[in-house]
C-alpha cells in the first residue's frame, strides 16, 4: 500500500497565492494512478481553508504511522525562514517547522518516506548544521525542494503552477521515466535540475537510501520482450554488432539503387529493434551518424553507456 498527503493553499489572508491549488490537483491526479491506469497512491488531499495548521498536522502524522510502502507529502504554499529553522504556512496563518516534520518523518513505520516541498526556503528542511542531529534523515528517506535553504519558490503566472512544480509534472508525466518506464525521485530530481538554469530557483535533493523505488510507472518505451531481443545482439557489453546492406528494409530488388545483399527479413526485424534502441539512447552507430549508413556501409553499432548497463541488468536477468 503506498500514501500520499497532497496540499495546495492559494487563500492566505495576506499574500495570496495563484498556483498553489492546481499544483496539488495535478500532483493528485498524477500519483492516484500509473500510466496504464492502474491503481497508484492513496491520496488525501487537503487545499485552502482545510489546510490549517491541526489538519494538517493530524493528516501528517497519520501518513507516516502505518507501516506503508512507501509514504509521500506533497506541499505547495508559502514557506517561512525563522533564521534557525524553516517551515510552512498553513492556511490560517500559523507555521509547521521543519524540524517538526522530520522528527514525525523519522519516527515512522512506513518502508519510504519521501518529502516534496514546493514553498520559498525549502531547502532548509533537514538541514543538519542549523537544527541539530535530531532532523538527519532517517532510513529510506528522500527529500526534493523546490529551491534552496535561501531562495525563494517561483510562480509561473501564465500556466499557474509554480515552476517546480510545472516540471514536477512534466516528470510524473513520463519525461523521468527509464526504459522500463519507471519514475524514481533520483530521476524526478535529474529531470527538474537539468530544466532550471544556474540563475533560476536550483532544487534541492537529499537522500538516505540504498536504492530508488518507483513513485510512478507510465508505459514502456520499447516492449520488453524486443529489448531482451536486442541486448541479446551483442554477445558483450563492449562488443559491436556488424551490420550490412541486408538489414535495411528498403534495399531490395526492386529499388534501382540497392547493392547486395538484399534485404533479409530476420535482418530487417533486428534493425528495427536496434533503432528503437538507439531512439532511447541504448545503442549508436559505431562510426556513422545515422543508423541507415552504418547498415548500408555495412559499418557496425554499439551499446551507449546506458545500454551498457541494461546489457548487464539483462545478463543478470534484473529486468
Amino acid at each position: 500500500m503506498k500514501k500520499a498527503l497532497v496540499i495546495g493553499i492559494n487563500e492566505y489572508c495576506s499574500q495570496k497565492l495563484i498556483g498553489c491549488v492546481n499544483d496539488a490537483n495535478d500532483i493528485e491526479k498524477l500519483l492516484l494512478t500509473n500510466g496504464d491506469s492502474s491503481h497508484n497512491f492513496d491520496v488525501k488531499k487537503i487545499i485552502n481553508n482545510e489546510a490549517t495548521k491541526e489538519n494538517i498536522l493530524q493528516a501528517y502524522e497519520d501518513l507516516f504511522k502505518s507501516e506503508t510502502e512507501i509514504a509521500l507529502f506533497y506541499f505547495s504554499g508559502h514557506g517561512y525562514d525563522d533564521k534557525t529553522d524553516g517551515a510552512i504556512v498553513t492556511f490560517d496563518n500559523k507555521t509547521i517547522c521543519f524540524k517538526d516534520l522530520m522528527n514525525i518523518t523519522n519516527n515512522s513505520k512506513s518502508k519510504y518516506k519521501i518529502i516534496i516541498l514546493d514553498c520559498c526556503f525549502a531547502g532548509k528542511i533537514a538541514q543538519y548544521n542549523i537544527i541539530g542531529d535530531m532532523t538527519v534523515l532517517g532510513n529510506n528517506t528522500v527529500i526534493l525542494t523546490a529551491c534552496s535553504p535561501i531562495e525563494t519558490a517561483e510562480d509561473d503566472c501564465i500556466d499557474k503552477h509554480g515552476t517546480f512544480t510545472k516540471l514536477l509534472i512534466g516528470a510524473l508525466e513520463g519525461g523521468a521515466a527509464d526504459i522500463l518506464g519507471r519514475i524514481t525521485a533520483g530521476s524526478v530530481y535529474s529531470y527538474i535540475d537539468q530544466a532550471l538554469g544556474a540563475w533560476q530557483q536550483r532544487p534541492y535533493f537529499k537522500a538516505n537510501v540504498s536504492s530508488f523505488m518507483p513513485i510512478r510507472n507510465v508505459g514502456l518505451k520499447m516492449p520488453l520482450k524486443e529489448l531482451k531481443k536486442g541486448l541479446g545482439l551483442f554477445e558483450k557489453e563492449d562488443t559491436a554488432f556488424l551490420l550490412n546492406p541486408s538489414f535495411e528494409i528498403t534495399n531490395n530488388k526492386t529499388n534501382k539503387n540497392s547493392i547486395k545483399p538484399y534485404a533479409i527479413e530476420e535482418n530487417v526485424q533486428n534493425m528495427k529493434t536496434l533503432q528503437k534502441m538507439n531512439q532511447n539512447g541504448l545503442v549508436i552507430p559505431s562510426n556513422e551518424q545515422y543508423m541507415y549508413y552504418a547498415a548500408m556501409k555495412s559499418d557496425s553499432v554499439k551499446l551507449t553507456t546506458l545500454g551498457k548497463n541494461y546489457w548487464r541488468l539483462n545478463k543478470l536477468n534484473r529486468i
